[in-house]
């Protein structure tokens, strides 16, 4: 006959409340001061279904609806 063995993960309450109090300020600190990313090319929203493409395209090549220049 096999045994079935069960593995358990047992965590210390005091590392899991040290962890809480120190990751989350990090975090937050990460989320304000990230790199802004600039894009450089010029986009719109393709009417049927929503997703940017660049100008240049007159067909979406996503869904292939004809985009209206304007």
């Amino acid at each position: 006959m096999s045994e079935v063995i069960e593995e358990k993960r047992e965590y210390s309450l005091a590392v899991l409340i040290i962890l809480i109090l120190f990751c989350w300020p990090a975090a937050i600190l990460y989320y304000f001061t990230r790199p802004k990313v600039i894009t450089k090319q010029a986009t719109r929203t393709c009417l049927g279904c929503g997703r940017n493409i660049s100008i240049e395209f007159a067909v979406c090549p996503h869904c292939g609806k004809k985009v209206v220049q304007g």
